[in-house]
């Protein structure tokens, strides 16, 4: 760092830079490297002028800047490795890259690689300031949308959603990791950049009926419930279309939420239902058959009486009031249900289990 002030002035300085945004300046010509920070002090700025990268990168990890202004033309290191190198601890810092020497190639290899913009030496004040505003702009933009994401993903992490962000060519753009516990995929390292359908299909997902490609078909939401058989689980899977300003489908945002115990409250109260059915039925039929049956065995036993018990239908009145009193017990079985418990039968989608159904 190069020491243009004397001791009590550095003091002086500090005090006066108390609360003002930190900028870092790199170039290894002292005497440009002396006007850039005297100019960009009069902007407002607390300025670190180092004449060398290495220096920079040292300070760089002592302290918390804003921006960073470096030559392109340095010794050992290029701006553009300088740029690498700070983004690596500071994703958001803007980086603007001045150089004697510009071309269209090198500005464009600078922007591609992340520097905010190009400027060629000498710069103007106005231009620089202009440039920096918003530069410090953008960045202010972007670690608000950083911080809302972060947000976001940590409220929908704790009501356990998992979110998978697929771009329009099927490939994984985004996804956090409650994705890979639901979707029982904890094995597979990273899931950024594969085939959607590659990672999926293997764990049984449908992809005939998958929410996305549905979604991008319509441009509209699409839900579906999944059941994972080797978990037992179900699982609703939600795909929401992300829509450019040109009303062009550019990616989906799916969510995958475990409705098991949802599911399983319902069956709940279907059972109940079937309960509250079959004993309404039961008690029914038991009242609609007991009389009838009654009567019968009544006509039956006069019958007895009339024809005597040598006569030769005798045997046959026997066998038909024997079946009259086995339908009684049956009816009164049927009185005595409990539960709904279902037992196969052919042609239908099952019947009652009348033994199992019985009070115990």
């Amino acid at each position: 760092m190069i020491p243009f002030l004397m001791d009590n002035e550095v003091e002086l300085k500090r005090k006066n830079q108390v609360g003002r945004p930190k900028v870092l300046l790199v170039d290894d010509d002292i005497n440009l490297l002396n006007v850039m920070r005297i100019r960009l002090n009069l902007l407002g700025f607390d300025v670190t002028a180092c004449n060398n990268p290495e220096e920079a990168i040292e300070v760089f990890d002592n302290e918390e800047f804003v921006l960073a202004i470096t030559d392109q033309r340095m010794e050992g290191v290029s701006g553009i490795e300088l740029m690498s190198k700070l983004h690596q601890k500071d994703p958001f810092l803007p980086v603007i890259i001045m150089t004697a020497y510009a071309s269209v190639e090198d500005a464009v290899e600078s922007v591609h690689k992340g520097a905010y913009t190009y400027l060629q030496k000498p710069v103007a004040p106005e231009e620089l300031e202009a440039c920096i505003n918003k530069a410090l702009e953008k960045r202010k933009l972007e670690t608000k949308l950083d911080r809302e994401r972060r947000i976001w993903v940590n409220v929908i992490g704790s009501i356990g959603a998992g979110i998978i962000l697929i771009n329009a060519d099927k490939t994984i753009a985004w996804f956090n990791s409650k994705i890979k516990e639901l979707l029982n995929i904890d094995k597979v390292n990273n899931l950024q950049g594969r085939l959607c359908f590659e990672v999926f299909s293997s764990k049984g997902l449908p992809c005939m009926d998958c929410p996305t490609q549905q979604a991008f078909k319509t441009k509209n939401i699409y839900s579906m419930e999944y059941y994972d058989k080797e978990r037992n689980r179900w699982l609703l899977v939600t795909s929401t279309p992300v829509i450019d300003s040109k009303g062009e489908m550019v990616q989906a945002v799916e969510l995958v939420i475990d409705i098991t115990t949802h599911k399983q409250g319902i069956m709940a109260l279907l059972n109940q239902e079937r309960l509250k059915g079959a004993l309404e039925m039961a008690g029914a039929a038991a009242h609609e058959l007991n009389q009838p049956m009654q009567a019968i065995l009544g006509w039956g036993e006069l019958l007895r009486k009339k024809i005597g018990p040598n006569n030769p239908h005798s045997q046959i009145l026997d066998l038909i009031c024997t079946q009259i009193e086995r339908l009684g017990e049956i009816t009164s079985k049927i009185s005595d249900v409990t539960r709904y418990v279902k037992m196969d039968y052919p042609g239908t989608d099952g019947i009652l289990d009348l033994k199992k159904a019985l009070k115990k």
